[in-house]
């Protein structure tokens, strides 16, 4: 979660507020964005607040400056920025219901490989550009924890979304035998056959930094001045390297 300026002016989790993360299938592919890095990391974005006693269904990808009403389950994507959303109720009632069934399955490929991305992203950030403001053992030491812990968090996304992978043969062969949409059999059926490849291809990817940018950033007296200093021409050539990575990321099933 990302978003807000300062201190004072941050995203903000209503009281009581859920985050889903695991579904009827039985697996875990379910992170959500809420925010993202290319612009959080600049701390120049508008703040989001998840109102309280409610909830959002991952994976899910919530922009900056959104507003979800408290009480509510959001189900959705709000990819437009300083937005109010109300989430609608679904209708109450009993209904035929398969588990192991996926529905909208190239939604929750997309918005997983783009959360992957944003951990590629941040992971470079750190090695990159947080790494300028150690100023002493303390810091290295808080430094070298979050970049094992993005290690650990990227081999975990990736494993669950092979779990989904794996489940998705179940799935599209119950869809064949039931009338399935074609759209949705495809997906699931090709990503079923590609992941093995996939997931070599995401385990291999390598990233280079920017070095104009990363020469840009000139070190003050505490990390959030260094990065709020920064020219606007600096800040936009950062946003696009680190969107470029999550962008080759998620390009690699498109």
């Amino acid at each position: 979660m990302a978003g807000g300026t300062s201190r004072k002016d941050h995203s903000e989790i209503g009281s009581s507020y859920v985050h889903f993360n695991f579904t009827p299938h039985q697996d875990k592919a379910t992170a959500s964005l809420i925010g993202d890095v290319p612009n959080g990391v600049f701390m120049d974005q508008n703040a989001i607040f998840l109102g309280g006693q409610g909830g959002l269904v991952g994976p899910s990808q919530i922009a900056y400056g959104s507003v979800i009403a408290a009480g509510g389950i959001c189900r959705v994507d709000l990819l437009e920025q300083n937005k109010l959303h109300i989430p609608e109720v679904p209708p109450a009632g009993t209904r035929d219901y398969e588990i192991g069934v996926y529905r909208r399955g190239d939604r929750l490929i997309q918005n997983n490989l783009i959360y992957i991305g944003n951990l590629f992203a941040l992971r470079e950030w750190y090695r990159n550009i947080r790494t300028k403001c150690v100023r002493d053992k303390f810091d290295q030491s808080v430094l070298d924890g979050g970049l094992q812990n993005l290690d650990l968090i990227l081999k975990e996304r990736i494993k669950r979304l092979g779990d989904v992978a794996n489940k998705f043969e179940y799935s599209f062969r119950w869809l064949e035998s039931h009338g399935g949409k074609p759209d949705e059999i495809l997906v699931q059926k090709s990503f079923n056959k590609k992941w093995p490849e996939l997931q070599k291809n995401l385990e291999a990817l390598s990233f280079q930094p920017l070095e104009t940018f990363v020469q840009s950033v000139e070190v003050k007296s505490s990390y959030i001045e260094t990065i709020q200093s920064l020219e606007k021409d600096a800040r936009e050539s950062g946003r696009a390297w680190l969107q470029s990575i999550v962008d080759e990321t998620a390009g690699l099933w498109t």
